[in-house]
């Protein structure tokens, strides 16, 4: 039997879809901040090839890396300037007596603070404490079990015209003061 000679540098499968182009295209892709999975679809090919060609072409994982840190970068300016507060020229476009008046102004936008701590929690290490411990500062069933029956024995010796002789009285202390609330209808 004849050996076949192929004529393929790729002898087990078809020809691999990448060239020089392709390096322009994944930065570009990367410069609107396509994420991995998304150019390998733009490509027509899977993730797994696209981390391949990125091993055997170090070209395009510089391109890659190059889009990416160029987005970032961007953002960050803008990040940075909605935080602090920016101005720039822009030119009105006025309709008086039917003609028409271009005015060049300066707008100001304010500093915002949503961007502000978004900058500071990336580039400062804030962070978002969502998990706050909330305490029971409530009385302990106890403590108001005496103060009931310290509230009874006060008002069974009291005239029979007191409007709360014979109630049962349900105190619960304000949160955190350790008080007893006043009585309703009872001046303090």
């Amino acid at each position: 039997m004849a050996e076949v000679k192929r004529k393929s540098r790729n002898p087990l499968g078809k020809p691999t879809l990448y060239h020089k182009g392709t390096d322009e295209v994944v930065y570009k892709l990367c410069l609107l901040n396509a994420i991995n999975d998304q150019i390998a679809d733009v490509l027509g090919i899977h993730i797994k090839t696209l981390e391949l060609w990125m091993r055997k072409h170090p070209s395009l994982a510089e391109a890659m890396k190059r889009g990416k840190a160029y987005a970032d970068a961007n953002v960050a300016k803008a990040l940075y300037h909605r935080a602090i507060g920016y101005s720039h020229k822009e030119t009105k476009v006025f309709c008086q007596n039917g003609e028409i008046i271009t005015q060049e102004v300066i707008k100001h936008y304010p500093p915002d603070t949503g961007a502000a701590f978004i900058w500071l929690k990336n580039r400062a290490g804030w962070r978002d404490d969502s998990n706050i411990a909330i305490k029971d500062e409530r009385m302990p069933r106890e403590q108001i079990e005496q103060v009931r029956n310290h509230l009874r024995a006060q008002f069974t010796d009291r005239p029979a015209d007191s409007d709360v002789r014979g109630k049962i009285i349900d105190v619960q202390a304000s949160p955190g003061t350790g008080s007893v609330p006043s009585l309703p209808g009872k001046v303090s």
